[in-house]
């Protein structure tokens, strides 16, 4: 599951609600992998608690939000160009993609999920 937004505790919200509660549904059946962001509001106690509920959590720092300059010019040139908004490219974390293209061409899940429009920039068309 890729999920931008940390799924615990699933009362914060509902990206997080749902992505915990479809998590635990897969859970019951199935080997679960979570890649998720986190950031500094995020406490190492619900990180913890997430790791107990799935077979494998992995996870990044959050991408900060707070870009100006080229690096901002240059998400709206690919806006112009693939389409993909301004406000989906911010939670983009170039280490996290890395690490999901390397499971997914190694082979290790034999299906990713992503919950939300802002996760479905990790997965690429050719998957």
């Amino acid at each position: 599951m890729v999920s931008v937004t940390f799924p615990y505790p699933p009362t914060a919200g509902g990206t997080q609600v749902r992505t915990y509660n479809l998590m635990r549904h897969l859970q019951r059946h199935h080997n679960v992998t979570v890649v998720t962001h986190v950031d500094k509001k995020v406490p190492p106690e619900d990180i913890e608690e997430l790791r107990q509920q799935v077979d494998t959590l992995k996870v990044f720092r959050r991408p900060s939000l707070t870009e100006s300059g080229a690096a901002g010019l240059n998400k709206w040139v690919n806006f112009v160009v693939n389409g993909t908004p301004p406000s989906v490219q911010s939670h983009h974390s170039p280490a996290m993609q890395t690490w999901i293209d390397e499971q997914v061409l190694a082979g290790k899940f034999d299906a990713v999920t992503c919950e939300h429009s802002a996760n479905e920039q990790y997965l690429r068309p050719e998957w």
